[in-house]
């Protein structure tokens, strides 16, 4: 690693979190594909409940977190901005857009699809993390076959010189070189610029990272701290964490007529408790409230989309 990253971004706390999911408590069954499409034959597929073998124990939300794993390539992209390195600063934006691939690397199973209403909080130190444009002056070449994994780019200065190559594969890791448009190029060396974490030592059949594993975690004192509507408070998802396949199924089935239900019964449609909808626009901004509310530990105001619905329950 070049010496000058390997001091920079690295002073951040860090919190240690659980490297396996539960011991299932049930032996997992398979599921046969035709005995499930003959039963569904005829009905209307928006209220047909897939099995949950179909599902990995996260929720979409939490799926977008992932993204995140690897953040401190922006937190070492702020800091070089201080130092007025703009080169390493791209060069590290750019390896950050990349590393949100390596999560989907033997992933088969989706995500449960997140309940209206429901959130999840997430604690990621970011910094002074402003995001105001994802273009780079960048030239990616894409190569299908063999080759589908590998990236290729370079960073031009402003009168269209290429300074600096990158390259590397989003599933292992990012390599650059400055003055050098290729990889034989004349130039540096190479340097390690990103590198994928190593997967964890207890895989199941989700295949998921050591990041993703931590992400549905719920220990004691943060249950408290959360809303009613956070998604590692999610029967369904968190029974299938626990090996509980056949409860797993039964809390789908449940949540999913629980959703419709309340559908029916929002004759105004549904208002969000934290953020506001721009207008003439599909943008929302958040209103405040929530970090208040959570100092508080007040969460009266957050309707309870887990449980069983009542008629006289308020969904605005």
């Amino acid at each position: 690693m070049d010496s000058c990253i390997k001091f920079v971004g690295s002073n951040y706390p860090c919190v240690m979190r659980r490297k396996k999911l539960p011991d299932p408590v049930e032996k997992e069954k398979g599921v046969s594909l035709w005995s499930m499409i003959k039963d569904d034959i005829g009905k209307d597929l928006t209220r047909v409940c897939l099995p949950v073998y179909f599902n990995e124990p996260i929720s979409s939300l939490q799926k977008c977190f992932e993204d995140l794993e690897y953040s401190f390539l922006l937190d070492r992209a702020n800091e070089f901005d201080k130092m007025g390195n703009s080169l390493m600063r791209a060069l590290n934006v750019a390896a950050f857009a990349v590393s949100g691939y390596a999560s989907t690397d033997g992933r088969h199973c989706k995500p449960f699809n997140p309940l209206l209403g429901e959130t999840y909080e997430a604690a990621l130190s970011l910094r002074r993390l402003v995001i105001t444009q994802w273009l780079l002056p960048a030239i990616v070449r894409v190569e299908a076959g063999d080759f589908g994994v590998k990236v290729l780019g370079g960073v031009q200065d402003k009168n269209g010189k290429t300074v600096a190559s990158l390259f590397g594969k989003w599933d292992d890791s990012m390599h650059y070189k400055i003055n050098g448009g290729s990889r034989n190029a004349n130039g540096s060396e190479p340097h390690l610029l990103w590198k994928r974490s190593k997967p964890s030592k207890h895989l199941t059949r989700y295949n998921l990272t050591r990041f993703a594993i931590t992400l549905n975690e719920l220990t004691p004192e943060l249950k408290e701290k959360l809303p009613s509507t956070d998604s590692r408070l999610r029967p369904d998802q968190r029974c299938l964490e626990n090996g509980e396949y056949t409860k797993a199924n039964e809390e789908k089935l449940r949540l999913e007529q629980r959703q419709r239900q309340a559908r029916k019964m929002q004759e105004r449609g549904w208002k969000p408790r934290w953020f506001v909808k721009e207008k003439g626009g599909e943008t929302y901004s958040y209103i405040g409230g929530y970090w208040e509310a959570k100092d508080r530990g007040n969460w009266e105001s957050c309707p309870d989309i887990f449980g069983q619905v009542s008629t006289d329950q308020n969904f605005d």
